[in-house]
């Protein structure tokens, strides 16, 4: 597992990028030249993301070098509309790299041996998802946050 390094941002774009690829292959995700980042969505800057607004449909639907999905798109901007603001700011009640970081499993698990010994989900997997449902994440379903945690180091599913 790697250490509780990766901040807000990271964590961020992480779920933002497992989102967008849910449905589709990693190759179409890939191809995109600039991904859902800069400067669709600044970077993953979350206050100038929170910055956006609501509007419908929010102009990144129409960037051609992003997936122009827009449930998706607005799904990256939700969240950050929470009041107050729910992570990256120092004053924010909750970060999501500290809510996502929670839920590592404590103690080392014995790898799967055979493909059929890999679990869909986790109880660290599964608390998370629902910790971020609560706080107006989406896109957020078993299989898109047990691969965004694997992404990020917390589930170990190496045979």
């Amino acid at each position: 597992m790697g250490p509780p390094g990766p901040g807000d941002v990271a964590i961020f774009e992480r779920l933002t990028l497992e989102a967008f690829q849910s449905g589709l292959s990693w190759l179409t995700i890939l191809r995109k030249a600039a991904t859902p980042s800069a400067p669709a969505f600044d970077g993953f800057d979350i206050e100038r993301v929170a910055g956006y607004g609501r509007r419908r449909p929010h102009p990144a639907v129409a960037d051609a070098r992003i997936v122009r999905n827009r449930a998706k798109v607005e799904a990256t901007i939700q969240p950050t509309h929470a009041r107050p603001p729910r992570y990256a700011s120092p004053t924010a009640r909750v970060r999501v790299d500290r809510l996502v970081w929670s839920f590592a499993p404590s103690g080392r698990r014995a790898r799967p041996r055979r493909l059929v010994d890999i679990v869909a989900s986790t109880p660290g997997v599964d608390g998370a998802r629902e910790a971020l449902k609560r706080h107006g994440f989406v896109f957020v379903g078993p299989t898109t946050m047990h691969a965004a945690m694997q992404a990020m180091g917390l589930v170990d599913e190496r045979t």
